[in-house]
């Protein structure tokens, strides 16, 4: 008995760790969150705190940040635009060749769970009604390389927290609340 139970608990285990991991995404590619953030380094004496929202409707997304100084991020299609404060709105194209390689929060905004898989391994647990996701980056250049780990909690649609740090000892640390998907 003890045999069949270890050879059923070792085949669940290696199915689950052998199948692609979807992390969660906004329902219908369609999102609305408030947020506030945290972050502390190294280089910098006291820790920075920001609040804001950001916005998603299929390929088009907006960040907003209203505090400490307001700083606006538009991404429509292959063209972005980054306007701070009261200076002229900087435009810059962005291609989708550019895509294979994820920054660090764009992670979350792709659908290709293949390629999220090939960049990090996850790992995730079940706490309550919601997941804790951990990924750490396989691939040890460009933007991932930085990247020492991700920490989020959410649910199959909504993120309620993300933590990064990198391994020259940035930690970013968002909340996230009156979210809309879908």
């Amino acid at each position: 008995m003890k045999r069949i139970f270890l050879l059923i608990f070792l085949s669940v285990t290696f199915f689950a760790m052998s199948e692609d991991i979807a992390i969660p995404r906004p329902k219908d590619d369609l999102l609305y969150t408030e947020y506030t953030s945290r972050k502390s380094s190294p280089y910098i004496k006291k820790v920075i705190e920001s609040g804001g929202w950001l916005a998603k409707d299929g390929e088009k997304f907006a960040f907003y940040q209203d505090t400490p100084s307001v700083m606006k991020v538009v991404n429509k299609g292959d063209e972005m635009s980054l306007k701070i404060g009261n200076n002229k709105p900087m435009k810059m194209k962005v291609s989708a060749a550019g895509g294979g390689e994820y920054s660090d929060v764009n992670i979350l905004f792709t659908a290709d769970t293949a390629e999220i898989n090939r960049i990090f391994t996850i790992n995730r647990e079940a706490v309550g009604s919601k997941m804790r996701y951990f990924l750490q980056p396989k691939v040890k250049d460009g933007a991932v390389g930085k990247l020492e780990f991700m920490r989020f909690v959410g649910t199959d649609d909504k993120l309620e927290k993300l933590e990064m740090k990198y391994k020259n000892g940035t930690m970013i640390e968002f909340k996230f609340f009156n979210t809309v998907t879908g």
